[in-house]
């Protein structure tokens, strides 16, 4: 992810390890690679790029990482395979995380155990849960985790606590599989918009969790990615083999 106003981005690997990336370097070489679980050197690596400090994850392989920035570019999180997610300043990474939230956390868990038993998804039980992908709110106070579970939870960016979990969309071909969904918020933060496997687009108002209204059936598959123009009214779906916009008419 691109840092909002610096040139600089994040990458997320699935060797492992969550990269800080400087551009303007003519070798893109990495500028840091962070983590506070057990770590090991990779020798190679560190031959490659002998002024940079690589870090990497002690278990492989990883299935689930991921990394966000704030909207400006002050914090970022981090999630990897071991169910936390990890609150980083952005100037000053080096210190570690300066907080951090399982998505173990029996208020999470509570939550989503009725909805997987709602959609009688047996495959898709709670103890496998990871985040895919992680979503800041415009003032950066709240935090929109996608799941492997088709279910969309809304955390307080700093505490960790759990405000909302956005299940409208219920579930309906994956139950055998892990479900990817795409999730954005609205560029004045106002509404949380998810994606469904059925192709159609969910709103919801970010600060209560109520379901508002669905956007009409635009794809032919699920809603993998959703992105918001921070603006312009103006919201992008992505689903089975094509790209919508949306329209504030529509939206």
């Amino acid at each position: 992810m691109m840092h909002p106003t610096a040139d600089q981005f994040l990458s997320a690997g699935l060797d492992g390890t969550i990269r800080l990336w400087d551009i303007r370097n003519s070798d893109t070489a990495v500028r840091h690679c962070l983590t506070d679980v057990p770590i090991r050197i990779n020798p190679l690596t560190r031959a490659m790029f002998a002024s940079q400090a690589i870090i990497r994850t002690d278990h492989l392989p990883v299935s689930h990482v991921c990394a966000a920035y704030d909207q400006e570019g002050v914090v970022f999180g981090v999630y990897t395979d071991d169910h936390l997610i990890r609150m980083y300043d952005a100037r000053n990474y080096q210190e570690g995380p300066f907080a951090k939230f399982s998505l173990y956390d029996t208020s999470v868990l509570a939550a989503v155990e009725p909805f997987l038993a709602q959609m009688q998804a047996p495959n898709l039980n709670v103890k496998k849960l990871h985040a895919l992908d992680l979503r800041f709110s415009p003032d950066g106070n709240q935090l929109l985790v996608t799941t492997n579970r088709g279910v969309f939870i809304h955390l307080d960016a700093f505490e960790g606590k759990l405000l909302h979990l956005f299940k409208e969309h219920g579930l309906t071909q994956s139950q055998r599989s892990d479900p990817q969904l795409g999730c954005c918020y609205s560029s004045d933060g106002a509404y949380v918009v998810t994606g469904a496997e059925d192709g159609r687009v969910f709103f919801y108002k970010s600060a209560t969790g109520q379901y508002v209204h669905t956007l009409p059936q635009g794809h032919n598959g699920p809603v993998v990615d959703l992105q918001w123009n921070p603006k312009r009214h103006l919201l992008a779906s992505v689903g089975g083999n094509s790209t919508v916009l949306w329209s504030a008419a529509s939206v």
